[in-house]
Protein backbone atom coordinates (compact mmCIF):
# COMPACT_ATOMS: atom_id res chain seq x y z
CA UNK A 1 0.00 0.00 0.00
CA UNK A 2 0.85 3.48 -0.91
CA UNK A 3 2.35 5.44 1.97
CA UNK A 4 0.64 8.25 1.71
CA UNK A 5 1.30 11.18 4.82
CA UNK A 6 -1.94 13.01 3.78
CA UNK A 7 -4.24 9.92 3.80
CA UNK A 8 -3.36 8.09 7.63
CA UNK A 9 -4.74 5.26 8.67
CA UNK A 10 -7.21 3.83 10.93
CA UNK A 11 -4.35 1.34 12.04
CA UNK A 12 -2.04 4.35 12.98
CA UNK A 13 -4.66 5.84 14.91
CA UNK A 14 -4.09 2.59 16.94
CA UNK A 15 -0.28 2.69 17.19
CA UNK A 16 -0.65 6.24 18.63
CA UNK A 17 -2.57 6.10 21.41
CA UNK A 18 -1.35 9.64 23.25
CA UNK A 19 -0.54 10.28 26.59
CA UNK A 20 -4.27 9.83 27.79
CA UNK A 21 -6.53 7.52 25.98
CA UNK A 22 -9.94 7.97 26.10
CA UNK A 23 -10.89 4.25 24.49
CA UNK A 24 -9.40 1.41 25.04
CA UNK A 25 -9.67 -1.37 22.43
CA UNK A 26 -9.02 -5.12 23.78
CA UNK A 27 -9.52 -8.65 21.74
CA UNK A 28 -11.15 -11.09 23.53
CA UNK A 29 -9.77 -14.06 21.15
CA UNK A 30 -12.82 -16.97 23.02
CA UNK A 31 -14.71 -20.08 20.57
CA UNK A 32 -14.25 -22.28 23.27
CA UNK A 33 -18.01 -21.89 24.04
CA UNK A 34 -19.65 -21.21 20.57
CA UNK A 35 -22.51 -23.97 19.81
CA UNK A 36 -21.71 -23.41 15.84
CA UNK A 37 -17.83 -24.78 15.42
CA UNK A 38 -15.99 -22.03 14.38
CA UNK A 39 -12.37 -19.63 14.37
CA UNK A 40 -14.57 -16.62 15.84
CA UNK A 41 -10.86 -16.56 18.24
CA UNK A 42 -8.89 -15.31 14.77
CA UNK A 43 -11.43 -12.22 14.48
CA UNK A 44 -9.46 -9.33 16.77
CA UNK A 45 -6.40 -10.86 14.72
CA UNK A 46 -8.59 -10.17 11.65
CA UNK A 47 -10.10 -6.84 11.88
CA UNK A 48 -6.92 -5.50 13.46
CA UNK A 49 -5.03 -6.27 9.97
CA UNK A 50 -7.82 -4.96 7.61
CA UNK A 51 -8.08 -1.30 9.56
CA UNK A 52 -5.12 -0.21 7.52
CA UNK A 53 -7.58 -0.06 4.52
CA UNK A 54 -9.71 2.53 6.37
CA UNK A 55 -9.00 6.17 6.83
CA UNK A 56 -10.04 7.80 10.23
CA UNK A 57 -11.98 10.66 9.05
CA UNK A 58 -15.96 10.52 8.66
CA UNK A 59 -16.91 12.65 5.35
CA UNK A 60 -20.24 12.72 6.09
CA UNK A 61 -20.08 14.21 9.62
CA UNK A 62 -16.43 15.79 9.01
CA UNK A 63 -15.35 14.39 11.98
CA UNK A 64 -11.53 12.62 12.34
CA UNK A 65 -11.10 9.51 14.76
CA UNK A 66 -7.72 10.95 15.35
CA UNK A 67 -9.14 13.71 17.88
CA UNK A 68 -9.91 10.62 19.96
CA UNK A 69 -7.18 9.52 22.09
CA UNK A 70 -7.12 5.00 21.86
CA UNK A 71 -5.35 2.67 23.14
CA UNK A 72 -4.97 -0.89 21.36
CA UNK A 73 -4.35 -3.05 25.02
CA UNK A 74 -3.77 -6.23 23.02
CA UNK A 75 -5.79 -9.95 23.76
CA UNK A 76 -6.95 -10.91 26.63
CA UNK A 77 -4.85 -14.54 27.42
CA UNK A 78 -8.08 -16.63 27.25
CA UNK A 79 -6.73 -19.32 24.67
CA UNK A 80 -6.57 -21.82 28.09
CA UNK A 81 -9.58 -21.04 29.50
CA UNK A 82 -12.42 -24.11 29.25
CA UNK A 83 -15.73 -22.73 28.57
CA UNK A 84 -17.24 -23.07 32.20
CA UNK A 85 -14.55 -20.95 33.34
CA UNK A 86 -15.20 -18.15 30.63
CA UNK A 87 -17.69 -16.29 32.76
CA UNK A 88 -15.67 -15.97 36.27
CA UNK A 89 -12.16 -15.76 34.46
CA UNK A 90 -12.30 -13.43 32.21
CA UNK A 91 -14.56 -11.67 33.76
CA UNK A 92 -11.29 -11.14 36.21
CA UNK A 93 -9.11 -10.12 33.65
CA UNK A 94 -11.70 -7.24 32.88
CA UNK A 95 -11.41 -6.27 36.15
CA UNK A 96 -7.56 -6.27 36.24
CA UNK A 97 -7.33 -4.05 33.13
CA UNK A 98 -6.68 -0.18 33.89
CA UNK A 99 -10.23 1.94 33.51
CA UNK A 100 -10.77 3.98 30.63
CA UNK A 101 -13.69 6.37 29.36
CA UNK A 102 -14.63 3.68 26.89
CA UNK A 103 -13.75 -0.04 26.49
CA UNK A 104 -14.39 -2.20 22.91
CA UNK A 105 -14.01 -5.28 22.99
CA UNK A 106 -13.62 -7.61 20.40
CA UNK A 107 -14.64 -11.45 20.15
CA UNK A 108 -14.54 -14.02 19.90
CA UNK A 109 -17.74 -15.28 20.42
CA UNK A 110 -20.72 -13.86 22.09
CA UNK A 111 -19.74 -16.08 25.14
CA UNK A 112 -17.58 -12.45 26.14
CA UNK A 113 -20.67 -10.78 26.88
CA UNK A 114 -21.23 -12.63 30.03
CA UNK A 115 -18.00 -11.87 31.41
CA UNK A 116 -17.51 -8.36 30.57
CA UNK A 117 -21.10 -7.37 32.28
CA UNK A 118 -20.26 -8.93 35.13
CA UNK A 119 -16.45 -7.31 35.54
CA UNK A 120 -18.96 -4.41 36.44
CA UNK A 121 -19.42 -5.98 40.26
CA UNK A 122 -23.02 -4.81 41.03
CA UNK A 123 -25.12 -5.09 37.75
CA UNK A 124 -28.35 -3.22 39.90
CA UNK A 125 -27.12 0.09 37.92
CA UNK A 126 -26.01 -1.20 34.33
CA UNK A 127 -28.12 -1.19 31.55
CA UNK A 128 -27.59 -3.81 29.00
CA UNK A 129 -28.33 -3.09 24.98
CA UNK A 130 -28.10 -6.29 22.90
CA UNK A 131 -28.15 -5.86 18.45
CA UNK A 132 -28.52 -9.85 18.06
CA UNK A 133 -30.93 -11.81 15.97
CA UNK A 134 -30.95 -13.89 19.09
CA UNK A 135 -32.19 -13.92 22.26
CA UNK A 136 -29.04 -15.35 23.69
CA UNK A 137 -31.09 -17.10 27.14
CA UNK A 138 -30.28 -20.69 26.24
CA UNK A 139 -30.26 -22.80 29.18
CA UNK A 140 -26.83 -22.73 31.17
CA UNK A 141 -25.99 -26.70 30.98
CA UNK A 142 -23.78 -28.79 30.45
CA UNK A 143 -22.00 -25.60 30.37
CA UNK A 144 -22.30 -21.49 29.34
CA UNK A 145 -22.33 -21.07 25.54
CA UNK A 146 -22.58 -18.20 23.23
CA UNK A 147 -26.12 -18.72 23.18
CA UNK A 148 -26.67 -18.38 26.91
CA UNK A 149 -24.87 -14.57 27.95
CA UNK A 150 -28.34 -13.19 28.79
CA UNK A 151 -30.04 -15.94 30.79
CA UNK A 152 -26.35 -16.33 32.74
CA UNK A 153 -26.82 -12.68 33.53
CA UNK A 154 -30.16 -12.50 35.03
CA UNK A 155 -30.47 -15.72 36.83
CA UNK A 156 -27.03 -16.21 38.20
CA UNK A 157 -25.43 -12.69 38.04
CA UNK A 158 -28.42 -10.25 39.50
CA UNK A 159 -29.27 -8.45 36.19
CA UNK A 160 -32.28 -6.90 36.16
CA UNK A 161 -34.25 -8.24 33.39
CA UNK A 162 -36.07 -4.92 33.23
CA UNK A 163 -32.83 -3.26 32.19
CA UNK A 164 -31.89 -5.12 29.28
CA UNK A 165 -33.17 -4.51 25.81
CA UNK A 166 -32.70 -6.49 22.22
CA UNK A 167 -32.65 -4.61 19.33
CA UNK A 168 -33.08 -6.67 16.17
CA UNK A 169 -34.55 -10.14 17.02
CA UNK A 170 -34.84 -11.81 14.18
CA UNK A 171 -37.73 -14.24 13.56
CA UNK A 172 -37.37 -17.78 12.39
CA UNK A 173 -34.76 -17.57 14.69
CA UNK A 174 -35.76 -18.61 18.24
CA UNK A 175 -37.94 -20.39 19.89
CA UNK A 176 -41.62 -20.20 21.90
CA UNK A 177 -39.57 -20.85 25.15
CA UNK A 178 -36.72 -18.73 25.01
CA UNK A 179 -38.86 -15.77 23.85
CA UNK A 180 -41.74 -17.06 26.66
CA UNK A 181 -38.56 -16.50 29.37
CA UNK A 182 -37.27 -13.39 28.04
CA UNK A 183 -40.94 -11.91 28.52
CA UNK A 184 -41.43 -13.35 32.05
CA UNK A 185 -37.87 -11.76 33.16
CA UNK A 186 -38.94 -8.25 31.49
CA UNK A 187 -36.44 -7.82 28.87
CA UNK A 188 -37.50 -5.59 26.08
CA UNK A 189 -37.54 -7.14 22.38
CA UNK A 190 -37.42 -5.19 19.20
CA UNK A 191 -37.57 -7.08 16.28
CA UNK A 192 -36.27 -6.42 13.40
CA UNK A 193 -39.75 -5.89 12.05
CA UNK A 194 -39.54 -2.95 14.42
CA UNK A 195 -36.25 -1.92 12.97
CA UNK A 196 -37.78 -1.80 9.51
CA UNK A 197 -40.68 -0.09 10.04
CA UNK A 198 -39.78 2.83 12.81
CA UNK A 199 -36.22 2.81 11.93
CA UNK A 200 -33.14 2.85 13.87
CA UNK A 201 -32.60 5.50 15.41
CA UNK A 202 -36.02 5.77 16.67
CA UNK A 203 -35.73 1.62 18.10
CA UNK A 204 -32.43 2.87 19.91
CA UNK A 205 -33.90 5.91 21.62
CA UNK A 206 -36.77 3.19 22.97
CA UNK A 207 -34.29 1.15 23.34
CA UNK A 208 -32.68 3.44 26.17
CA UNK A 209 -35.98 5.00 27.61
CA UNK A 210 -37.03 1.02 28.19
CA UNK A 211 -33.71 0.24 30.61
CA UNK A 212 -34.17 3.16 32.01
CA UNK A 213 -31.95 5.56 34.57
CA UNK A 214 -28.77 3.36 34.60
CA UNK A 215 -25.30 4.68 35.33
CA UNK A 216 -23.59 2.60 32.81
CA UNK A 217 -24.40 0.62 29.68
CA UNK A 218 -23.31 -2.25 27.83
CA UNK A 219 -23.70 -2.55 24.17
CA UNK A 220 -23.59 -6.23 22.71
CA UNK A 221 -23.34 -6.33 18.89
CA UNK A 222 -23.35 -9.51 17.66
CA UNK A 223 -22.41 -9.91 13.89
CA UNK A 224 -25.48 -12.05 12.91
CA UNK A 225 -27.71 -9.29 13.61
CA UNK A 226 -26.98 -8.63 10.01
CA UNK A 227 -28.99 -10.66 7.55
CA UNK A 228 -27.00 -13.58 5.95
CA UNK A 229 -26.60 -12.21 2.89
CA UNK A 230 -24.21 -9.25 4.24
CA UNK A 231 -22.80 -11.80 6.45
CA UNK A 232 -22.23 -15.15 5.27
CA UNK A 233 -20.11 -16.36 7.79
CA UNK A 234 -21.76 -15.83 10.37
CA UNK A 235 -23.19 -19.45 11.69
CA UNK A 236 -26.44 -17.73 13.18
CA UNK A 237 -27.28 -15.00 10.43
Amino acid sequence: MIDDPLWPRVDQWLADPGAEPEVALIGVPTAVASLSPSRADLTPGAIRSRLGRFSPFHGELSFDLTTVPLVDRGNLAVEAIPAEKIPEDIAQLVRDLPGSELTLFVGGDNAITRPVVRSLGDLDGVGVITFDAHHDVRTLEPVPSNGSPIRGLISEDGLPGSQVAQVGIHSFSNSRPYRGWCDDHGIGVFTMETVESGGLDATVAAALEYIGDVESIHVDVDMDVLDSTFAPACPGA
